[in-house]
Formats: structure tokens, sequence, C-alpha cells
């Protein structure tokens, strides 16, 4: 039986360079911040969205989320959502994020 959020969000971090105590600095590397559970739905009917830029924009998917989720998700974060396996069905750039009554939801 498949759950209401069948999928998994995480979110791109990038960090700043990390000091060496001499002057010099050191990259960190991006990663992958595990945020929970979702459900992916691909936008097979054309729909759009507003931004929060304010343009119209035909979306790639809608991503749902608990109410209980408490990271911020901003505009223009990079995010992935990945199956009970582990492979990405779906990965963007937040074009909206929205915490509604009910539940949460993005759009990518």
């Amino acid at each position: 039986m498949v759950g209401q959020y069948p999928h998994k969000l995480e979110l791109h971090v990038l960090q700043d360079a990390i000091s060496d105590g001499k002057g010099g600095f050191t990259a960190a590397e991006p990663f992958w911040k595990p945020l929970g559970e979702c459900r992916y739905q691909p936008n097979g009917a054309g729909k759009e969205v507003r931004t929060e830029d304010g343009a119209t924009v035909v979306f790639g998917a809608v991503v749902h989320m608990p109410l209980s989720m408490v990271e911020p998700i901003t505009y223009k974060d990079d995010v992935r959502v990945l199956d009970k396996d582990d492979k990405v069905v779906g990965k963007g750039e937040v074009m909206r994020f929205s915490r509604d009554l009910m539940h949460c939801r993005l759009w990518l």
C-alpha cells in the first residue's frame, strides 16, 4: 500500500568556504540535506503557477508535504525528490512555496 507521502524531499545546500586559520580558505563541499516525506506529482496538463517574482510559468511538478514540514524552503532553492529506492524522480528550482491549512506545497 502506498502512503500519502511515498517520496523523500532533499535540499541542495551550498556552504561557505572554511577558513584554515592562516588566511587561506578551503571550499566546502555541497550536499543534499534530507527534509522529510513528500508526494511528487508531475504536471501532465500544462498548468501554470505564479512564481514568487510575479511571473506566470508552466511548472514541471508540484510536491505535497505534511504541514509539519518546518525547514524553510525558499524561492530558487534547488531540491530533489527521491522514491523509496533512493532514485531521483524529480528535481529542480523552487518556483513557489505555500504553507496551507492542511499541508505544504512547492512547485518545480
